[in-house]
């Protein structure tokens, strides 16, 4: 949404950027793939992205949705999937951490792709947590790059 995330998703590893009020989706990832289309988008914004992602995806790719930040969709029409043998899977992660032992086996995964620089959290912003209704705000907004913290 901004040059600034722009610039910050490309210090931690991503090798395209689209800003979607700049650019058309489709046609730009069209163009990054030369045609090719995606094997899978994973989408966390929902009812205003649903539709897009899907058609971002080539025969037989997986949409994996997990978030609905713009709202939740109402419907889905199964005969969208239809065009090239689309998959749409809801991840919650309550599916995928069912017991303790998966917990500490992911959380450990996790832990030490930090500590080697695989991943690398930066902390954008942080607030009071008397002020988590402005940052509720702020992330509504889009205005949060990077982890935000709550403070006493």
């Amino acid at each position: 949404s901004s040059e600034a995330k722009v610039e910050f998703a490309l210090a931690h590893g991503c090798d395209h950027v689209i800003v979607q009020t700049q650019e058309n989706l489709i046609d730009r990832v069209r163009e990054i793939t030369g045609g090719r289309l995606l094997p899978a988008v994973y989408d966390s914004i929902g009812r205003d992205t649903l539709l897009t992602s899907l058609a971002c995806l080539h025969s037989r790719g997986r949409l994996v949705w997990f978030g609905v930040a713009s709202g939740p969709v109402k419907q889905i029409d199964p005969s969208l999937l239809a065009k090239g043998s689309l998959s749409l899977i809801w991840a919650a992660m309550v599916d995928y951490v069912r017991t303790r032992t998966e917990l500490l086996s992911l959380s450990e995964a996790l832990f030490a792709a930090v500590t080697c620089g695989a991943i690398k959290i930066e902390i954008g912003e942080e607030y009071a947590l008397r002020d988590v209704a402005q940052a509720h705000r702020d992330i509504e907004a889009r205005r949060v790059t990077g982890s935000l913290v709550l403070r006493p």
